[in-house]
């Protein structure tokens, strides 16, 4: 659930990010890193908009809360429309503040495809499988071992 400013500053930065990667301005470089900047953000506000129950609370080792609930949230978005999520990293889930964690995809235009969840003890099982601890989950383990809650 999204206050009325949050909902607007999510509007916002979707547009602003969109106008980013059409601007003729910027190389190729500097369109590479719109995505990085942006997705976390949007990706935050996104589940918070789609899931009801939870609101937007970003603190350390956490994102959003329902009720006594509190949710990290990771956001990943592929580089270009005909790129898709073939590979890849969610990211570390870090900090013991978080009981469940999210991972919202995003696409080429910033809109949320698809929304997993699961809990914090299957994601920190996953996590310890990894032999690099600085890697975060594979996307396809994470999405193998969540429930899908969004479409």
């Amino acid at each position: 659930m999204l206050t009325e400013s949050q909902r607007r500053l999510l509007e916002q930065l979707k547009r602003v990010a969109n106008e980013q990667l059409k601007d003729p301005g910027l190389s190729d470089e500097e369109k590479n890193q719109v995505g990085p900047t942006f997705t976390p953000l949007i990706g935050e506000l996104s589940a918070c908009k789609i899931v009801r129950k939870l609101r937007w609370r970003p603190s350390v080792g956490y994102d959003a809360v329902d009720g006594g609930r509190r949710v990290q949230i990771k956001s990943r978005r592929p580089q270009s429309e005909d790129s898709r999520f073939r590979s890849g990293n969610v990211g570390r889930f870090r900090n013991e503040k978080f009981k469940d964690g999210m991972l919202v995809e995003l696409d080429s235009r910033f809109e949320v495809s698809r929304i997993f969840e699961m809990s914090r003890g299957k994601i920190m099982k996953l996590q310890a499988k990894r032999k690099s601890k600085k890697r975060g989950i594979r996307l396809r383990d994470f999405r193998n071992a969540a429930n899908q809650i969004y479409p």
